[in-house]
């Protein structure tokens, strides 16, 4: 039997491979080890064998002492290894930019500091045997320079979803949509700023669709962007995949100002879903699309300038997808 310790995992990007490693995987060859935050729906819990418990270092050393005998693989899905070293077989799939540098992010500095602490955490606990994966050349090159310094021992595997889409309605246009949490290395507050900009100087109406947690939006954002302007702004809040998708599938236009990005799923989804993207002149970016438009995300006029000539320049070029899913490769991998 082998072990994936998905530890940490609850939400968002992490979530997603998961679920994907779920939908694939032997059940008769795989434990999984879930955190009690995590929501599973009920075909996932009826199609694997797992264990939950509560996050943190010290109920998962519990838990190793316990059953570490038991497995002769174990995959560590959440960017650390297990928290003793031993001869097993482990694999460590590794998608937190954040853990390896926190340059231009406007942390705090007790949250760079904690994220500081986990670096120094992970490097520990590893071992020279133990293989990591990661989603893209430009995060292996991140891994290998701040953390694991065998390069050889980090792996290329992208794992993410396969929409297989039908666009099944037509696009709004002059339609924008941004998928985002809060968190300040997401640039929303830039975004927003270059969209109140563009209200106040033009009068070409214009739609922006967020999905920020409802209460922060209200007391951060909802002022930024005057209501009788050219932009209407539209926070749906915290939503589920289907009414993401289905925001993907009306939006025109898909504008991402992050500054930091492990892999950056939702410009895949974007590209799948046809909409034409405008996002940050940073590296991630053309890991894994080729965009239509490019701005400078420190620069709210940039920025700005790019909303504009998706007014002056109809239509843009079409982005295109160019990674290509290895989670196949991945499962036999650790099979």
């Amino acid at each position: 039997m082998n072990l994936i310790d998905a530890t940490y995992i609850h939400e968002a990007g992490g979530k997603e491979i998961l679920e994907q490693l779920i939908e694939k995987i032997d059940k008769n060859k795989f434990m999984f080890l879930l955190d009690d935050r995590l929501i599973l729906r009920k075909e996932y819990e009826k199609k694997i064998n797992f264990k939950t418990i509560k996050k943190g270092e010290f109920n998962r050393l519990k838990f190793y002492k316990k059953n570490a005998r038991k497995y002769t693989k174990v995959v560590c899905l959440a960017n650390v290894p297990p928290p003793f070293k031993f001869d097993s077989e482990v694999y460590i799939y590794f998608h937190n930019d954040l853990l390896l540098s926190t340059k231009n992010t406007s942390l705090s500095l007790r949250n760079k500091l904690v994220l500081w602490m986990k670096r120094i955490y992970i490097s520990f606990k590893n071992k020279n045997q133990y293989v990591w994966f990661v989603q893209t050349d430009l995060m292996k090159r991140k891994l290998n320079k701040h953390l694991i310094k065998n390069k050889n021992n980090i792996e290329v595997l992208p794992i993410f979803r396969n929409q297989n889409i039908i666009i099944q309605s037509k696009k709004e246009t002059n339609s924008f949509l941004c998928v985002s949490n809060h968190n300040s290395h997401k640039n929303i507050n830039n975004l927003l700023q270059a969209f109140r900009k563009f209200s106040l100087n033009n009068t070409s109406p214009i739609k922006l669709n967020l999905t920020i947690d409802e209460n922060f939006f209200r007391k951060k954002f909802s002022t930024i962007i005057p209501s009788n302007g050219s932009v209407e702004v539209i926070n749906h809040g915290q939503v589920d995949k289907f009414k993401v998708n289905e925001l993907y599938q009306k939006s025109e236009y898909y504008i991402y100002p992050s500054l930091k990005e492990s892999l950056g799923i939702t410009l895949i989804e974007a590209a799948e879903y046809n909409c034409m993207i405008i996002c940050s002149d940073l590296e991630y970016s053309y890991q894994v699309i080729k965009p239509s438009l490019i701005f400078d995300p420190y620069l709210i006029d940039s920025i700005y300038s790019s909303i504009l000539k998706t007014q002056e320049i109809k239509p843009l070029n079409p982005s295109k997808l160019i990674i290509k899913n290895k989670i196949d490769k991945f499962i036999k991998y650790i099979s």
